[in-house]
């Protein structure tokens, strides 16, 4: 039950979202025209499957796991099995624009990912701890990416954006950038970065030639917390760039 509750708020947020939605159904009847309905149309069946199939199913996982598969590795992996990171291209909250991966080129880098609000306290536990260890080595950096799935609300991520933005240290709001993928963006996004649950969040530590080397995901432990610090130190002292303060 206290599971529920905490899920059961983000799924009642979506109704004036919803009511917005039927309301541009109405216009887009009147003045839209067929393109505008028909695009209407694959995003509230896009919806409805989502809800009663997706939705579903993590929902059940999350009940028994709260969407943690697996512990986070020990160690980083090997260069040659490392994945690339997904081409993005995004607008930050402080509106600065970025390219993956030439951004994340030259530096280590924590990258936490969330498709659903409920899953960003859990980038916040990745993401902390990450900050303070590392905030003065220029050759770290952090990005964070709230992912917007569904296309039917992808038209209102201003909204989502200067909801952040209100509660958001301006300095922080640089390094956060939601997107809005198309379908085939969001399954390669997913793949890489092993987005198996919407309902939790992720971690990748990517190396200085933008390959994803260590991933993490679910609430952390303490133990993953030490790991994600003492992996993004070797990942910094293969380049030749740990400034940090060795533990």
């Amino acid at each position: 039950q206290s599971m529920f509750r905490s899920v059961a708020p983000r799924v009642a947020g979506l109704r004036p979202m919803l009511m917005a939605c039927r309301q541009e159904s109405v216009w887009a009847k009147m003045f839209g025209g067929e393109k505008r309905k028909q695009e209407l149309a694959r995003a509230k069946a896009e919806l409805k499957e989502n809800i009663t199939t997706n939705f579903t199913k993590d929902f059940s996982e999350f009940r028994v796991n709260r969407g943690k598969r697996s512990e986070a590795p020990a160690h980083v992996c090997q260069p040659r099995d490392g994945v690339a990171v997904p081409r993005i291209e995004a607008t930050s909250l402080a509106g600065t624009h970025i390219k993956f991966p030439d951004a994340l080129e030259n530096k280590v880098s924590l990258v936490v990912v969330g498709l659903r609000f409920i899953g960003h306290k859990v980038m916040d536990k990745y993401r902390t701890p990450f900050a303070t260890e590392f905030a003065s080595n220029p050759a770290c950096q952090m990005i964070e990416l709230p992912i917007i799935e569904q296309r039917l609300f992808q038209p209102f991520q201003r909204v989502f954006e200067n909801s952040m933005r209100s509660s958001m240290d301006p300095a922080r709001q640089r390094q956060v950038f939601m997107i809005s993928p198309n379908a085939d963006q969001l399954k390669d996004i997913r793949n890489r970065f092993k987005l198996y649950n919407a309902l939790t969040g992720y971690a990748a530590l990517v190396d200085a030639d933008a390959r994803i080397r260590w991933l993490a995901h679910g609430e952390p432990s303490q133990l993953e917390i030490d790991r994600m610090l003492e992996c993004t130190h070797v990942l910094l002292a293969s380049v030749g760039k740990d400034k940090s303060k060795t533990k």
